[in-house]
This record gives C-alpha cells, structure tokens and sequence, in this order.
C-alpha cells in the first residue's frame, strides 16, 4: 500500500511541477511589468525551427544579456502543453517558459513565429519583430 501512495504522489508532483504557467492578457501585462529590466519577449512554438535556433543563440549569449541587465523570457504558443515543454526541455535552456492562451495570441495578434518583441523596465513595448533575428539584430532591436 505505501509503494502505491508513493507512486501516486510521484506521479501527481511530475505531473504538477511540469504543469506551464498559461498567460491570460492580465498575466501577462503584469509579468511584463514586474520584471523591472529590460524584457526580450520569444513567441514561438515547438515545431519552429527557426524559433528553436533564435532561442539556442540568445542562451549562447546570455552572459552578455546579464551583463546588460535584460532577462529573456520564453511564451509557446502551442496548443498542446506538452509539445511546448518537452520542446523547452530538448533546447537545454534556463529561460522562463510560460504558454500564450488564445486569447493573448489574440490579444497581440500573433500568427506566426518566432516573435521578438522588446519591452523596456517600464513594461512598455520597444521593439516588435517577426522572423528568425540574430543575436546582432537583438542587439540592434535593444539599441533602436
């Protein structure tokens, strides 16, 4: 009896520890806004390639961004939660991963990806871009 409760409650902490934050419009203009640095904002889903190796080039250059003082966070527009995580976990990456509710893919119009968008300590957007960018055109987005 204990090695079944013991498996159970294995199982229900796996299941909760990977469960995705999902992003409602209020969730999000508030994660946006508490961070309090400035934010490079990836929407991109687990079966873009193009997403997968911005997001590998800006990890390469994290230090760089720390330096900087600008965080990166990561929002899956995936409809399934899990094609978002086991994606995030094959890219061996640290960056905050949450999944975009329909309604802020909506909200912000997104119908493709990947798409950067910078957001300044403020929680005001920048910079809005579609389409693989390297890091020197982050850098660029960060500068304009």
């Amino acid at each position: 009896m204990r090695i079944f409760l013991l498996l159970i409650s294995l199982i229900f902490y796996s299941t909760y520890s990977n469960a995705l934050v999902k992003l409602k419009i209020d969730d999000f203009q508030q994660l946006i806004r508490k961070n309090k640095s400035t934010t490079i904002v990836v929407f991109w889903a687990s079966y873009c390639p193009y997403c997968k190796k911005e997001i590998k080039e800006l990890y390469k250059n994290k230090i760089k961004l720390d330096k900087k003082q600008i965080s990166v966070i990561l929002i899956s527009i995936d409809k399934l939660e899990s094609s978002a995580l086991r994606a995030y976990k094959n890219l061996n990456v640290d960056f905050p991963l949450y999944i975009a509710t329909n309604n802020l893919i909506n909200y912000l119009n997104i119908r493709l990806v990947p798409i950067i968008a910078i957001y300044d300590k403020f929680g005001n957007m920048h910079d809005i871009a579609p389409g693989y960018k390297t890091f020197t055109e982050i850098l660029k987005m960060l500068k304009e």
